[in-house]
């Protein structure tokens, strides 16, 4: 049996994005030969020289101090879906993108689209793929000539929708906004929508990760498409490989990405057809604790990932505001059942009932179909 040493961010292992990274890994592992032991830091020490850990994180604190004491330790870290500067010199293996080009090919596209004033909401500082994200801004903007961008960053130090209030104080100085995940986004749409503003005429928008809740918006959201089951399976075979080769000391990967067009944004549709060869960007991931504001919106597309089809039947017929026993017909499942994979829902979403939970759906996916 070869163990596969994984650490993993305890506030990062709920995420939508961390399930995609280890669906990706158990596609790959051989289930025969291979078993996923899950580490914590405290046993780093405790590993033999020259081992090689499966690092999965997100904040920099994390990732600095797990691979700083893999290094004390002589123990080879491998990191997936991220990429810390402070250790690109050292002997630490990444699978991994070039963050900043999403970013700034995505302010590039709305550029040429029509859009001459673009704002960024929601960057974490707490959070590195943020900063990436950032810099890929900046250097846009920057060679775009966009005047006085970095005014034109609203920081999420104090919660996102003070952020988003600070922009909306400001929205028609810009006409188009690039935000830092599809979370911000969505909850961007849903205070335009209340404002009335027209989107994408009056303001595009564009959010990062293509989560499912992209297409339920309404607008539909534009978002940058990560493919980190990709990075998943790539993880593997990097592990795989430091292993057999002991004397190695590290080894990189690079994955791809794409900027999926939708209704929040006008793009000319040749445009939306060409794509940078190479590299990718990794999302900007969201810290559940810090981001409270936006953990409803967390809580339904995580729910969705989640759960089966009889459940998001349920989910539309509640969008529907349909009586139990219309519900419990249209899934062909007895009202017992239905009451149990409610309960089960409104567990998952953080919600209190149907009312809470539709109340949800309508204001932030109101496009939800199934």
């Amino acid at each position: 049996m070869n163990y596969i040493n994984l650490l993993s961010e305890s506030s990062y292992v709920d995420t939508l994005w961390y399930k995609r990274i280890m669906a990706g890994i158990s596609k790959k592992i051989n289930q025969r030969r291979d078993t996923i032991r899950n580490m914590t830091t405290d046993e780093i020490c405790n590993m033999h020289p020259g081992s090689v850990l499966l690092i999965i994180g997100f904040s920099r604190s994390f990732l600095n101090k797990a691979v700083e004491l893999c290094l004390s330790n002589e123990i080879r870290p491998l990191i997936v879906g991220s990429n810390i500067d402070d250790f690109a010199n050292q002997n630490v293996s990444f699978v991994s993108t070039t963050r900043e080009l999403a970013m700034y090919e995505n302010v590039v596209r709305l550029y040429n689209g029509g859009c001459k004033r673009i704002a960024m909401i929601g960057v974490n500082p707490q959070v590195s793929t943020d900063q990436s994200h950032k810099e890929g801004y900046c250097q846009a903007a920057h060679e775009l000539g966009l005047h006085d961008y970095e005014a034109s960053i609203f920081y999420n130090t104090v919660g996102i929708t003070k952020a988003i209030d600070a922009f909306l104080n400001v929205r028609h100085n810009y006409d188009a906004v690039v935000c830092t995940n599809d979370f911000v986004a969505v909850m961007l749409l849903s205070y335009l929508n209340d404002l009335d503003v027209k989107v994408p005429d009056e303001l595009a928008v564009t959010g990062a990760g293509n989560t499912d809740c992209c297409k339920w918006t309404s607008p539909t959201l534009t978002s940058i498409d990560i493919p980190l089951e990709t990075a998943g399976k790539s993880a593997v075979i990097l592990y795989h490989t430091l292993c057999d080769n002991p004397h190695l000391t590290s080894l990189n990967s690079k994955f791809g990405y794409d900027i999926v067009y939708r209704g929040s944004t006008k793009i000319d549709p040749q445009d939306k057809m060409s794509s940078l060869a190479g590299y990718q960007s990794f999302t900007p991931l969201l810290d559940t604790d810090y981001e409270s504001d936006m953990r409803p919106i967390w809580n339904i597309a995580n729910a969705y990932s989640m759960v089966d089809d009889v459940d998001r039947r349920i989910i539309g017929g509640i969008l529907q505001n349909q009586p139990n026993s219309k519900l419990a017909e249209k899934t062909y499942i007895s009202e017992s059942t239905l009451h149990y994979r409610l309960n089960k829902l409104y567990k998952a979403t953080g919600t209190s009932g149907k009312s809470e939970l539709r109340e949800l759906l309508m204001k932030y996916f109101p496009n939800y179909n199934f």
